[in-house]
Protein backbone atom coordinates (compact mmCIF):
# COMPACT_ATOMS: atom_id res chain seq x y z
CA UNK A 1 0.00 0.00 0.00
CA UNK A 2 2.96 2.52 0.58
CA UNK A 3 4.51 1.42 -2.50
CA UNK A 4 1.53 2.80 -4.36
CA UNK A 5 1.50 5.93 -2.89
CA UNK A 6 5.22 6.91 -3.34
CA UNK A 7 4.75 7.50 -6.81
CA UNK A 8 1.74 10.02 -6.67
CA UNK A 9 3.20 11.93 -3.96
CA UNK A 10 6.55 12.34 -5.41
CA UNK A 11 5.65 13.35 -9.11
CA UNK A 12 2.66 15.81 -7.63
CA UNK A 13 6.44 17.32 -5.48
CA UNK A 14 8.17 17.49 -8.59
CA UNK A 15 5.40 18.74 -10.58
CA UNK A 16 4.33 21.45 -7.45
CA UNK A 17 8.27 22.24 -7.51
CA UNK A 18 8.42 23.01 -11.11
CA UNK A 19 5.32 25.13 -11.65
CA UNK A 20 6.49 27.11 -8.14
CA UNK A 21 9.85 27.65 -9.77
CA UNK A 22 7.92 28.94 -13.21
CA UNK A 23 5.56 31.13 -11.76
CA UNK A 24 7.75 32.88 -9.13
CA UNK A 25 10.04 33.52 -11.71
CA UNK A 26 7.45 36.05 -13.49
CA UNK A 27 7.46 38.28 -10.95
CA UNK A 28 9.46 41.32 -11.25
CA UNK A 29 12.42 41.76 -9.18
CA UNK A 30 12.75 45.46 -7.07
CA UNK A 31 16.34 46.36 -5.88
CA UNK A 32 16.40 48.50 -2.92
CA UNK A 33 19.62 50.42 -3.06
CA UNK A 34 20.97 49.72 0.29
CA UNK A 35 22.73 52.88 1.93
CA UNK A 36 25.06 52.17 5.13
CA UNK A 37 26.54 48.92 6.15
CA UNK A 38 25.38 48.42 9.88
CA UNK A 39 22.89 45.99 9.38
CA UNK A 40 20.11 44.66 8.34
CA UNK A 41 18.63 47.39 5.71
CA UNK A 42 15.05 49.00 6.38
CA UNK A 43 12.83 50.58 3.38
CA UNK A 44 12.76 54.31 3.44
CA UNK A 45 10.45 56.31 1.97
CA UNK A 46 12.39 59.40 0.16
CA UNK A 47 10.18 61.89 -0.94
CA UNK A 48 12.11 62.94 -5.12
CA UNK A 49 11.08 67.07 -6.44
CA UNK A 50 13.08 66.13 -9.46
CA UNK A 51 15.72 64.75 -11.73
CA UNK A 52 17.91 67.49 -13.25
CA UNK A 53 20.40 67.18 -16.17
CA UNK A 54 22.81 69.69 -14.70
CA UNK A 55 23.89 71.14 -11.24
CA UNK A 56 22.74 74.66 -12.32
CA UNK A 57 19.07 74.10 -13.40
CA UNK A 58 18.83 71.79 -10.52
CA UNK A 59 19.88 74.73 -7.91
CA UNK A 60 17.97 76.95 -9.82
CA UNK A 61 14.86 74.77 -10.10
CA UNK A 62 14.84 74.47 -6.32
CA UNK A 63 15.81 77.25 -4.79
CA UNK A 64 12.88 78.07 -2.70
CA UNK A 65 13.35 75.09 -0.66
CA UNK A 66 15.12 75.92 2.73
CA UNK A 67 16.77 71.90 2.70
CA UNK A 68 17.64 69.40 0.36
CA UNK A 69 19.98 66.35 -0.46
CA UNK A 70 20.97 65.24 -4.18
CA UNK A 71 22.70 62.27 -5.25
CA UNK A 72 24.64 62.01 -9.29
CA UNK A 73 23.74 58.96 -11.07
CA UNK A 74 24.33 58.86 -14.23
CA UNK A 75 24.92 62.69 -15.07
CA UNK A 76 21.52 63.60 -13.61
CA UNK A 77 20.24 65.26 -10.21
CA UNK A 78 18.31 63.39 -7.98
CA UNK A 79 16.88 66.04 -5.88
CA UNK A 80 15.04 64.71 -2.62
CA UNK A 81 13.22 66.96 0.27
CA UNK A 82 12.40 64.51 2.93
CA UNK A 83 11.80 60.66 3.87
CA UNK A 84 9.86 58.58 6.41
CA UNK A 85 9.73 55.25 7.80
CA UNK A 86 6.43 55.32 7.48
CA UNK A 87 3.62 54.98 3.88
CA UNK A 88 1.48 57.23 5.90
CA UNK A 89 4.26 59.94 6.67
CA UNK A 90 5.47 59.81 3.67
CA UNK A 91 1.84 60.41 1.95
CA UNK A 92 1.48 63.87 4.40
CA UNK A 93 4.78 64.76 3.34
CA UNK A 94 3.99 64.33 -0.28
CA UNK A 95 0.37 65.84 0.08
CA UNK A 96 2.15 68.94 1.74
CA UNK A 97 5.04 69.65 -0.76
CA UNK A 98 2.16 69.07 -3.43
CA UNK A 99 -0.12 71.95 -1.51
CA UNK A 100 3.32 74.25 -1.80
CA UNK A 101 3.71 73.58 -5.76
CA UNK A 102 5.84 70.93 -5.82
CA UNK A 103 5.74 67.49 -8.10
CA UNK A 104 6.63 64.61 -5.46
CA UNK A 105 7.63 61.27 -6.51
CA UNK A 106 8.19 58.53 -3.75
CA UNK A 107 10.88 55.99 -3.49
CA UNK A 108 11.72 53.40 -1.54
CA UNK A 109 15.21 52.61 -0.70
CA UNK A 110 17.03 50.23 1.51
CA UNK A 111 18.65 52.04 4.47
CA UNK A 112 20.84 49.79 6.76
CA UNK A 113 22.76 52.42 9.43
CA UNK A 114 20.69 51.88 12.60
CA UNK A 115 21.57 54.98 14.47
CA UNK A 116 20.33 56.83 11.16
CA UNK A 117 17.22 54.55 11.45
CA UNK A 118 16.36 55.07 15.50
CA UNK A 119 17.03 58.77 14.48
CA UNK A 120 14.40 59.01 11.73
CA UNK A 121 11.68 56.80 14.03
CA UNK A 122 12.17 59.69 16.25
CA UNK A 123 11.43 62.26 13.50
CA UNK A 124 8.79 60.41 12.37
CA UNK A 125 6.66 60.21 15.85
CA UNK A 126 7.12 64.59 15.61
CA UNK A 127 5.43 64.44 12.45
CA UNK A 128 2.35 62.28 13.56
CA UNK A 129 2.32 64.96 16.75
CA UNK A 130 2.61 67.67 14.47
CA UNK A 131 -0.33 69.86 15.16
CA UNK A 132 -0.29 71.29 11.42
CA UNK A 133 1.74 71.16 8.50
CA UNK A 134 3.43 73.95 9.42
CA UNK A 135 6.73 72.52 11.04
CA UNK A 136 6.84 69.96 8.42
CA UNK A 137 9.61 71.57 6.56
CA UNK A 138 11.53 71.92 9.69
CA UNK A 139 11.22 68.46 10.38
CA UNK A 140 12.33 67.42 7.10
CA UNK A 141 15.35 70.00 7.29
CA UNK A 142 16.14 68.45 10.48
CA UNK A 143 16.07 64.77 9.07
CA UNK A 144 17.89 65.39 5.49
CA UNK A 145 20.83 67.49 7.98
CA UNK A 146 20.97 64.05 9.93
CA UNK A 147 21.22 62.09 6.74
CA UNK A 148 23.85 64.10 5.35
CA UNK A 149 26.04 63.68 8.97
CA UNK A 150 25.79 59.50 9.96
CA UNK A 151 25.01 58.29 5.97
CA UNK A 152 26.16 60.61 3.57
CA UNK A 153 29.56 61.85 5.16
CA UNK A 154 29.98 64.73 2.57
CA UNK A 155 30.52 62.13 -0.45
CA UNK A 156 31.55 63.81 -3.82
CA UNK A 157 27.86 62.77 -5.74
CA UNK A 158 25.69 63.34 -2.92
CA UNK A 159 25.32 67.23 -1.59
CA UNK A 160 22.60 69.54 0.18
CA UNK A 161 21.77 73.06 -0.10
Amino acid sequence: MIKKLIAPVVSALAVGTILGVFLFGHYDKKELKTVGNTGIAKEVYFLQIGVYSSKENMESNVSKIPYYIYQVEDGKYYVYVGMSLKEENAQKLKDFFISIGYNIYVKKFGIADQAFLTVLDQYDTMLEQAPDTSSYSAICGQVLAKYEELINHGSEDQGTA
